[in-house]
């Protein structure tokens, strides 16, 4: 077992849970901060899985301070992402905080007159195809950041890194599946 000296222990903190640091960047950022959720391919009721895409915007609003919010609300996490809700479900208009589905966001991101932050939650939450990946980032030039929310602190793939297949990678799988609707949960334990 081993512990930090105590001049290091704060800089570990700060790295470990870095809402604040996450928080300043989009306070005072150019960028706009959207966020996108998506909900898997299962047998939940139409109000079970309303009840979880509001879980999954709700904490894209509050710590993740998103200003838009995308939702799929039927999709495998590695579907296609250019290709997603193109056949447009009538779910995603009563999910609350929600302003459209995924081709919509890749509508306002075209549109945009700013640079885009996209945030999700878990790297399943956007796609687990690193090529899929690429292939979205590259045809949508104003996505400058993803965000990845894990509960406890924020992940960030500038779009230069993820064009030159440096951080891509960590979308390739996932361990176990992530309850996205559940990080709240964590979140207000902390």
């Amino acid at each position: 077992m081993w512990f930090l000296v105590p001049e290091r222990q704060d800089q570990a903190v700060a790295s470990l849970f870095n809402k604040h640091s996450y928080i300043d960047s989009v306070v005072n950022g150019e960028c706009t901060t959207i966020g996108y959720a998506r909900k898997s391919l299962s047998n939940e009721s139409k109000s079970v899985r309303l009840r979880l895409l509001e879980s999954m915007t709700s904490i894209l609003v509050d710590p993740c301070r998103c200003s838009k919010i995308f939702v799929t609300p039927l999709c495998n996490a590695n579907s296609p992402l250019l290709e997603r809700d193109l056949k447009r479900s009538p779910l995603t208009k009563d999910v609350r905080h929600a302003h459209g589905d995924m081709q919509d966001l890749i509508s306002y991101v075209k549109t945009s007159m700013r640079p885009i932050r996209l945030v999700v939650i878990d790297y399943a939450g956007l796609t687990t195809s690193p090529q899929d990946l690429l292939t979205f980032i590259s045809s949508l030039n104003l996505v400058m950041f993803v965000v990845v929310y894990h509960g406890h602190r924020f992940e960030s793939f500038s779009r230069e890194n993820l064009l030159k297949d440096i951080s891509f990678k960590a979308f390739a799988y996932r361990k176990a599946p992530i309850r996205r609707s559940r990080q709240l949960l964590f979140h207000e334990q902390l």
